[in-house]
């Protein structure tokens, strides 16, 4: 009897965690899947807290049916970026220069979020794909 009773609860917690997922994942249209892609970013956004320290998020949606790439995402030196990549297909996504590699699919966004305090280029890719679909400038303030 207790074995069936912890069979129970290990089907009703495995129910449970499907659910979850399931609820939990970005659903986003099926696209054709071709080799090419369109790349777009939103305006950056900089945030501003009352302690001084500025964000800036941006976005880069991967659509495969047009080859572009987005407009480069300009940062200074210290500021927090955040962002967010989308894409139709499966790929991994890799901001170099900072060894940040996360995946990204049709359900569900690569987000990074870090200090931008290596200045420079850094491409934003897709490793699987080959291709680059970003560029992260980060320059010291002007004083």
């Amino acid at each position: 009897m207790p074995r069936r009773r912890i069979i129970g609860l290990i089907l009703l917690l495995i129910g449970i965690s499907v659910a979850m997922s399931l609820f939990a994942q970005r659903r986003t249209p099926e696209t054709s899947k071709t080799e090419t892609s369109r790349t777009s970013t939103t305006d950056p956004e900089i945030i501003e807290p009352s302690g001084g320290e500025r964000t800036l998020k941006a976005s880069i949606n991967v659509d495969r049916k047009n080859g572009s790439r987005a407009e480069p995402i300009r940062v200074k030196l210290g500021q927090r970026v955040v962002l967010s990549v989308a894409s139709s297909t499966p790929d991994q996504v890799e901001v170099s220069g900072y060894g940040l590699i996360k995946p990204v699919s049709d359900r569900a966004s690569a987000r990074f979020d870090f200090i931008a305090d290596i200045p420079g280029k850094h491409k934003i890719k897709l490793l699987d794909a080959g291709s680059e679909i970003g560029l992260l400038i980060v320059k010291a303030p002007s004083k």
